[in-house]
């Protein structure tokens, strides 16, 4: 699957409000839940279940590059996630955990930022501000791969994944509501 496959079928599922300003909230909280929501997986979970919340993370992370008017294909630098996948090949020398915390930290440098840009521009996002955003999402992707490679599997597995399940809960009016069991 490509990024712009993935942006294309995602957005299809987006059904959150648009704020008419810049930061756009909901995508930055989304992230940051879906990454606490991963962190509490590893260790407890089944790798199942862990790829299916690092799915949830990847859709969060689409909205909000698309609400910065961009796509994961521009922040990638490459066309596909099996691009990806060889642009960050480390290994497996760590614990899964060391990916995961990884991903906190980069997904908390997002919210950092975004705050900061309310805090001291009153919202007002600066073309250098937007740069800064898009190069910690492209860090929040690569680290998103890692995790996935730590279970034995790769970003576009997620992807493939995640568009199924959201397939699915669209079909059946499921999109909105809480829970991986709607």
């Amino acid at each position: 699957m490509t990024f712009d496959e993935y942006d294309e079928k995602a957005k299809v599922t987006a059904i959150y409000p648009k704020a008419s300003d810049w930061p756009p909230i909901y995508p930055i909280l989304g992230l940051c839940g879906e990454v606490g929501e991963l962190a509490g997986q590893v260790g407890v979970s089944s790798t199942e279940l862990v790829l299916l919340e690092c799915g949830d993370v990847l859709w969060y992370l689409s909205a909000f590059v698309r609400d910065l008017g961009s796509s994961l294909k521009e922040v990638a630098r490459c066309e596909s996630f099996a691009g990806l996948g060889a642009a960050t090949d480390h290994g497996t020398w760590a614990p899964p955990n060391y990916a995961v915390l990884g991903l906190v930290f980069e997904v908390g440098s997002i919210a950092e930022k975004t705050k900061k840009i309310l805090r001291d521009h009153a919202g007002v996002l600066h073309p250098d501000q937007r740069t800064d955003l898009l190069l910690a999402c492209r860090h929040v992707l690569r680290q998103l791969s890692m995790c996935a490679r730590h279970f034995n599997s790769s970003l576009d597995y997620v992807a493939e994944k995640n568009i199924a399940k959201l397939a699915d809960r669209a079909a059946r009016g499921k999109l909105g509501g809480s829970g991986d069991k709607r």
